[in-house]
């Protein structure tokens, strides 16, 4: 549950998947309330026309306008994810 990850300590990737327009993002941002540093990503949805390749460069876009970054591109999720890490341990 999204409780037991209240003091883990650390940073924590939380992901959230169900039915559209549940309610998902509306959770996850009264969680993100009750944390100090708290960032939002919302994927995709793997549509026609829409695949991992044009997921990775939304991705992108999303983590450089979180944390006001130079546009970039990247196809690797490995590479995203390290530029992740490092900006939340900055």
């Amino acid at each position: 549950s999204l409780r037991d990850t209240v003091g883990i300590g650390n940073a924590t990737l939380i992901v959230v998947t169900g039915r559209h327009r549940i309610g998902k993002s509306t959770l996850i941002r009264e969680f993100g309330k009750s944390f100090q540093e708290y960032h939002e990503f919302s994927a995709l949805a793997p549509e026609s026309g829409i695949g991992p390749k044009q997921q990775k460069l939304e991705f992108a876009r999303q983590l450089a306008s979180e944390f006001e970054l130079p546009k970039f591109k990247s196809n690797d999720w490995a590479e995203l994810f390290l530029l992740l890490s490092k900006q939340v341990f900055a």
